[in-house]
């Protein structure tokens, strides 16, 4: 680093900006640039990804998913933990390119504490996705990827149809709001945040559903109501098993 103390959130040469599409091998590669000399990484691909260390090869537990951005930088993390800590650039976490900073572990140790805008990387966490994910000695951390990623895209489906029925339509249709329903459908907890009781029927919750959102969308104030909405979804997310987003 050229100074004793952190980069400036500003200092775009400091960090390796990973896109949420980056190829796992140019991560590897992107890294293996931040290390000293002796500790360079190389890398190969047969059905799953290997990168070699110091003269030893290990295994990264990809996931053939989109969640193998952060399956990769974890891995990576792991496997240099002796020696390097990863940061994250927390201005950069709400883009869909994130901002990572690997550094000597002797120089970071006296960065404490450290700036609003660098944060101690979590291993094993997606924060493109905001989930678990495995990684390199950690195969096994995250049991419940499946159903979190396949939860995630049925969220991104409804709202994705819940925003073409509100700028386009005005209104929410049965079909849209029967995608909502299906993720309410999963957690006896989020009927009773609408009102319903637990052994309220799918349609039930259809109707439900469907009715407010019409009734929100009505409201003179849409900025507002798609601020209700928003956080709406953010507490349906965490009841339905996934964290804050």
């Amino acid at each position: 680093m050229r100074t004793a103390g952190p980069p400036a959130a500003d200092d775009d040469d400091a960090y390796i900006f990973i896109d949420h599409r980056e190829e796992e091998g140019s991560i590897v590669a992107y890294v293996s640039e931040r290390l000293a000399p002796a500790d360079a990484l190389t890398d190969r691909f047969d059905e799953t990804l290997f990168v070699t260390f110091r003269g030893r090869e290990h295994r990264i537990p990809l996931t053939m998913s989109r969640h193998d951005r952060y399956v990769a930088i974890s891995s990576l993390a792991e496997l240099l933990k002796d020696d390097y800590r990863f940061f994250v650039l927390v201005p950069s976490l709400d883009n869909d390119t994130h901002g990572l900073l690997v550094a000597p572990r002797s120089v970071a140790e006296a960065w404490y504490p450290l700036p609003e805008h660098l944060a101690p990387l979590q291993p094993g966490f997606d924060y493109f996705a905001q989930i678990k994910v495995p990684y390199l000695n950690h195969e096994d951390s995250a049991p419940d990827l499946a159903r979190e990623s396949e939860l995630q895209r049925e969220a991104s489906g409804a709202y994705a149809q819940f925003l073409e029925a509100a700028f386009f339509k005005r209104a929410v249709g049965s079909e849209t709001a029967a995608a909502f329903a299906k993720l309410v459908m999963s957690d006896p907890k989020a009927k009773e945040e609408f009102g319903l009781s637990v052994d309220a029927t799918e349609a039930e919750v259809t109707a439900k559903i469907q009715a407010e959102l019409n009734a929100a969308l009505q409201q003179a104030n849409a900025e507002e109501a798609f601020d209700e909405f928003d956080s709406a979804m953010q507490e349906l997310w965490k009841l339905s098993g996934g964290p804050a987003r």
